[in-house]
C-alpha cells in the first residue's frame, strides 16, 4: 500500500519501512491495516523489526471524507504516519518514530481538532525534550470571523514521561480496543466488598473498553439483573482480570479511567435530590449529578482514596433553573502529574494540574462556554 526508504540503522543498506492492507472487493472498511520495518541484511535479504496494527487508521475511521490515510514520510532515522479526517469539524494527527539503540520510539507527536481552517484543540509532544504543548479555543463557530487564528484561550505545558518503544505506542493509542480480538484468561478475582457472581461476569471484549496500554485493560460492565456497573482491569502479563470496583445508588456511574504508575484512576458522577425551580416559581423535585468525583486505587480493588471534587450543588438544594448543567471529567496523567478538566455544560470549563494523591492542586485555567 505504501513504503518509505531510508537507511534507519545507518549501515549503510537501504531499509524500508511500509503499510500493508488486504485488498478484494469483499474486505471490510475496519480491518486493520499493518505498519511495518524491514532491515536490510548482509546477505542480500531483509530482516523484520517490527509490524503493528494498532497504528494505522483504518479505511472506515475517516468521517465524512473518507479514508483517512496520507502517506507516510521519512527522515534519515525517522518516519511519520499522518492521517485526516472529519467533515465540518475536522481533525489531523502526525506521529514521528525514531530509531535508536536497536529499536524504534515515539518522538514527536502532533494532533489538532477543529472547525474548517480554525483549530479549536491542539496537542504537540516532544519526547526529545520532554515538553508537551496543550492549546484549547472555545467552539464558537458562528463567531469565528472575529477569533485570532494565533491565540488560544488556554496555552499551557506537561511534563512528558519517557517515550514509549512502539509496542507500548500502539497499545496505548486510544483507538487500539477497537484492534482487540482475544483476551484470553486464566484467573478472575472479585474485590472485597463486592456484591456480584462470578457467572455475571462481563470479559473485556463483550464490555464498555475505556483505557488500554501494553499490559493493562479497563473497562465497565453491568449485569441484566440489577443497575449496578463495574469497573474491571485486565492485565495481560498474567492474563489475570479484576473486579475492582462497582457504583452505588449515589454514585451510579464510572468516568476517565485510567492507569498510571501501578494505580487506577478514575472518575465517579455523585447524585442527589435537588429541587429546581424554572420561571414560573414551581419547585420540582429532581435526581441529578451534582458533583463528579476523582479516585485512585490499586489494580486489586484496594487502597481507594478520593482525589478531587467539583460540585455544582448541594442535596436538597433549591436550584433557580429548570435544569442542572451536564457535568464530566477528564484527564491526562503525564509526567507524575494529573492534568484535569471540567466540563460543566453552559459555564466556563475550569482546568486543573495536581499530584498523583490529589495535593497541590493548582489551577491551569477555564475554557469558555461557547455560548
Amino acid at each position: 500500500m505504501d513504503t518509505v526508504a531510508l537507511d534507519y540503522n545507518r549501515d549503510g543498506r537501504m531499509d524500508y519501512v511500509g503499510v500493508l492492507q488486504m485488498e478484494g472487493t469483499d474486505i471490510p472498511l475496519k480491518t486493520p491495516r499493518i505498519l511495518f520495518a524491514l532491515a536490510r541484511s548482509e546477505e542480500s535479504g531483509y530482516r523484520l523489526d517490527f509490524q503493528d496494527e494498532n497504528l494505522i487508521r483504518t479505511r472506515d475511521e475517516g468521517g465524512v471524507f473518507g479514508d483517512p490515510y496520507v502517506p507516510l514520510t521519512a527522515g534519515e532515522t525517522t518516519f511519520t504516519t499522518n492521517a485526516y479526517g472529519g467533515s465540518a469539524w475536522r481533525w489531523s494527527e502526525a506521529y514521528t518514530y525514531a530509531y535508536r539503540d536497536g529499536g524504534w520510539y515515539l518522538s514527536k507527536s502532533h494532533t489538532t481538532y477543529g472547525y474548517g481552517p480554525m483549530i479549536t484543540s491542539e496537542t504537540l509532544d516532544d519526547y526529545e525534550t520532554g515538553v508537551g504543548i496543550r492549546r484549547e479555543r472555545r467552539s464558537d463557530i458562528e463567531n469565528l470571523e472575529n477569533l485570532d487564528s494565533d491565540e488560544f484561550d488556554l496555552d499551557y505545558q506537561v511534563r512528558l514521561d519517557a517515550p514509549p518503544d512502539i509496542v507500548q505506542a500502539g497499545k496505548r493509542w486510544w483507538l487500539s480496543p477497537d484492534r482487540l480480538t482475544d483476551c484470553p484468561v486464566k484467573t478472575i478475582t472479585i474485590a472485597d466488598g463486592i456484591d456480584l457472581d462470578r457467572s455475571a461476569i462481563t470479559l473485556p471484549l463483550d464490555g464498555a473498553i475505556h483505557y488500554r496500554d501494553e499490559n493493562v485493560i479497563l473497562y465497565t460492565f453491568s449485569t441484566p439483573a440489577s443497575e449496578t456497573n463495574y469497573l474491571a482491569c485486565y492485565q495481560e502479563d498474567g492474563q489475570s482480570l479484576t473486579v475492582a470496583a462497582q457504583s452505588t445508588e449515589e454514585m451510579p456511574n464510572f468516568d476517565a479511567c485510567l492507569a498510571y504508575k501501578g494505580k487506577i484512576y478514575y472518575a465517579m458522577d455523585v447524585t442527589a435530590l435537588v429541587h429546581l425551580r424554572g420561571a414560573d416559581q414551581t419547585s420540582v423535585p429532581s435526581m441529578d449529578t451534582v458533583a463528579q468525583k476523582l479516585f485512585r486505587m490499586n489494580p486489586d480493588g484496594s487502597g481507594k482514596q478520593e482525589l478531587f471534587e467539583y460540585r455544582i450543588a448541594a442535596p436538597g438544594e433549591t436550584i433557580d433553573d429548570e435544569y442542572l448543567p451536564y457535568l464530566s471529567m477528564s484527564c491526562e496523567i503525564t509526567g507524575d502529574e494529573i492534568i484535569l478538566q471540567v466540563y460543566v455544560g453552559g459555564r466556563p470549563h475550569p482546568y486543573y494540574r495536581m499530584d498523583l494523591d490529589g495535593g497541590n492542586v493548582r489551577e491551569i485555567g477555564f475554557l469558555p462556554d461557547e455560548n
